[in-house]
């Protein structure tokens, strides 16, 4: 039996958040963004101060819920991701960070704390919410 995160659906899985938290990355360092020039154009190439911050996740959950367009251009609207995607997406960039650097220090120990559901730390209290307001946007696009 492969180890826990190495299946290959999980690879795809894996590959393609990277992919789309690249996309956001590149459109955000490409305009006039306030956070343009703060986050390199990959999160393969976060350090792990910056995997463990907050406004990253916040940045991409906000992207997912209000930009992210699933239709390549190709359609005459754009096609959304449904909210329980959007959230799949966020949850898996954060365990791809905590994968990455999740023992680098205690501040990013503490950070990926935020994956513990059943908890009243900080970290998963601010992960509920910023899902609460993901979801609210989405409900709003329509």
């Amino acid at each position: 039996m492969p180890a826990a995160g190495v299946s290959d659906k999980w690879q795809a899985s894996k590959k393609n958040v990277l992919r789309i938290c690249g996309l956001m990355l590149v459109a955000i360092n490409t305009s006039d963004h306030p956070s343009t020039g703060l986050y390199p154009n990959s999160f393969e190439q976060f350090t792990a101060a910056q995997a463990s911050r907050e406004d990253v996740y916040a940045l991409f959950a906000t992207w997912l819920a209000k930009e992210y367009d699933t239709s390549n251009g190709s359609a005459e609207q754009k096609t959304f991701l449904s909210p329980d995607v959007a959230v799949n997406y966020l949850r898996s960039l954060i365990h791809i960070g905590k994968a990455m650097f999740g023992s680098a220090d205690d501040t990013a120990r503490y950070f990926f704390t935020c994956l513990e559901g059943q908890t009243t730390n900080p970290k998963a209290l601010w992960l509920k919410g910023l899902i609460r307001n993901m979801h609210r946007s989405m409900c709003q696009r329509v």
